[in-house]
């Protein structure tokens, strides 16, 4: 089953699970073969803070690799590669929540491509504003998931005692 689709990103990105698990479906593009899954094809563009969407036709996905990431592990994702992270709960019954932090490189094409299956209902891809957090919110969630009492000091003393080379 599918909970969203297959997708590229427009930049590379490097992801650490920070609680929970992570489990995601990679795929490749290509023919009408054996689990093959016919999808529309969407491409969008991201601007600043904004996104849209233009429809693009129809092609086969079909999963290559599952892979699951538990609390602490990171990853690396070339911009190319499509990967999809379904509904966590159809994965894992006893799913108490997942949190990550994502680094993402410098935009490097123009348009990122997104595979919806023909078999489900496409939710609605509207253009408009992205949610984004604000920095000082990024440090202070930082702060809860470190249980440090919201000091930035001591999310900056932390990240450099813990995740720089000395």
């Amino acid at each position: 089953t599918f909970d969203s689709g297959y997708h590229n990103h427009c930049w590379d990105f490097a992801s650490k699970v920070l609680y929970g698990a992570l489990t995601q479906y990679f795929g490749t593009q290509g023919d009408n073969s054996e689990n093959a899954i016919e999808c529309g094809v969407y491409l969008y563009t991201r601007q600043n803070r904004s996104v849209s969407w233009t429809e693009a036709g129809s092609a086969y996905v079909k999963q290559t690799e599952t892979l699951t990431m538990h609390e602490g592990k990171s990853y690396y994702l070339n911009r190319d590669k499509l990967h999809m992270v379904p509904n966590q709960r159809t994965v894992d019954l006893n799913y108490a929540g997942t949190v990550t932090l994502v680094l993402h490189g410098p935009h490097v094409k123009a348009q990122g491509t997104a595979f919806w299956p023909l078999s489900t209902e496409l939710p609605e891809l509207e253009d408009g504003e992205l949610k984004t957090l604000e920095v000082m919110d990024v440090k202070k969630i930082l702060c809860h998931l470190l249980n440090l009492p919201g000091s930035i000091e001591q999310l900056t003393r932390f990240v450099e005692d813990n995740y720089y080379k000395h």
